[in-house]
C-alpha cells in the first residue's frame, strides 16, 4: 500500500511538472499623464527585460482620446484610455497601461518672489498661470539641492552659498 501511494504521488508530481508552463509578465512602461499634442514613446518589458516594441501590436481603447503609431502615442483630446500591446506571435500575451490626457492650454507661467535666499533661511515663491483654469500638475525643482531645496509649496531653504535655479 505504501509503495502504491508513493508511485501515485510521483505520477501526480510528474504530471504537474509537465503541465506547468513558464508564465511571463509583460508590462508597458512610460508616463501615465500626457498633454494634448505631445506624443510619447513607450517601452515594453517581459520578465523585466526590455523587448523590441515592433514585436507587438499597439492600440488604444479610445481612438478619440489617443492614437498609436506602433509604440508612439499621440494624445488628441482630454480624457482617459488604455494603451494595449499584444505580442504578435502569441496573442494571449498582452499588457495594458491606463493613461490620462490633459489639455492645459498654458500660454504663460510667471514665478513671483524674492530672488535671494540666505543660508539657513526661507523664502516663498508662488506662480501665476495664464489662463488660470489651465489643468496641469506642476512641480518645483532645484538645480542644485546641495545649495537650496524647494518643497511642493514653493518654499525655498538656503543650505550653503552659491547659485541655484528654482524651476516650475
Amino acid at each position: 500500500m505504501k509503495k502504491t501511494m508513493i508511485v501515485f504521488f510521483l505520477l501526480i508530481l510528474s504530471f504537474l511538472l509537465i503541465s506547468c508552463e513558464n508564465v511571463s509578465s509583460i508590462e508597458i512602461r512610460g508616463i501615465t499623464q500626457l498633454e494634448v499634442g505631445y506624443a510619447e514613446e513607450y517601452k515594453i518589458f517581459e520578465n523585466d527585460s526590455e523587448n523590441n516594441v515592433n514585436d507587438y501590436y499597439w492600440t488604444t481603447s479610445n481612438r478619440e482620446v489617443a492614437l498609436c503609431d506602433n509604440n508612439k502615442i499621440m494624445p488628441l483630446k482630454e480624457g482617459n484610455c488604455e494603451i494595449v500591446a499584444v505580442k504578435k506571435n502569441n496573442g494571449e500575451k498582452y499588457a495594458t497601461l491606463s493613461i490620462s490626457v490633459i489639455d492645459s492650454n498654458i500660454k504663460k507661467i510667471e514665478i513671483n518672489g524674492k530672488d535671494t535666499v540666505y543660508v539657513d533661511d526661507y523664502i516663498d515663491l508662488n506662480y501665476l498661470i495664464d489662463p488660470e483654469e489651465a489643468a496641469i500638475d506642476l512641480e518645483w525643482t532645484s538645480s542644485d539641492e546641495s545649495i537650496a531645496i524647494v518643497d511642493s509649496e514653493g518654499s525655498v531653504f538656503g543650505l550653503k552659498k552659491g547659485k541655484v535655479e528654482i524651476t516650475l
